[in-house]
């Protein structure tokens, strides 16, 4: 098994578009920059929330829960 990617903090596949930050949340609007079939698997350093507003998200995410269309994601668990 390929040991996957580690995301440090804030860093995901997708380019930024609009963003601020706080002292304990950061919130952005990314735009996915590979196809599912190019995402490597990979873990991050952080829990984050993904809110799709076009498109299809996909994930293998372990212990991913979703909640009306959206995707809530541990730190540290892998996921492709």
């Amino acid at each position: 098994m390929t040991t996957p990617l580690q995301f440090k903090s804030g860093q995901f596949y997708g380019d930024v578009h609009h963003g601020a930050r706080g002292s304990i949340f950061d919130i952005r609007r990314l735009k996915a920059t590979r196809g599912d079939d190019e995402v490597q698997t990979h873990r991050h350093d952080d829990a984050h929330f993904v809110f799709v507003l076009s498109g299809t998200y996909i994930s293998s995410a372990l212990h991913a829960q979703w909640a009306h269309g959206a995707k809530l994601g541990d730190g540290g668990f892998g996921r492709q």
